[in-house]
């Protein structure tokens, strides 16, 4: 039995699992490192309080801009990022 990382499906590839972890980390981080409200954040972010907020809850999935703009408000080091970004599968150059 092989063990798949959290988000990824056995070729490395982000799956939809990733849903369930880009938002509820993204709200943690807004609400506790920032204090934050829903609206303020996007403004800073430079997107919809809407999109926001369907991210957060998985109704939609975050772009690579939209985590990267994130992660940088919210000094998260790239976790954001890097819980966004397609992975390559193990072992790829």
């Amino acid at each position: 039995m092989s063990c798949v990382p959290l988000g990824k499906d056995h070729r490395g590839r982000r799956t939809e699992a990733t849903l369930y972890l880009f938002g509820p980390r993204l709200r943690e981080l807004r609400r506790t490192a920032k204090g934050l409200s829903l609206s303020e954040f996007a403004r800073r972010v430079f997107y919809s309080k809407g999109f926001a907020s369907r991210v957060e809850t998985g109704a939609s999935m975050a772009s690579a801009e939209f985590a990267r703009r994130c992660d940088a408000e919210l000094g998260a080091g790239g976790a954001l990022v890097a819980l966004a970004s397609p992975a390559a599968p193990e072992g790829s150059p």
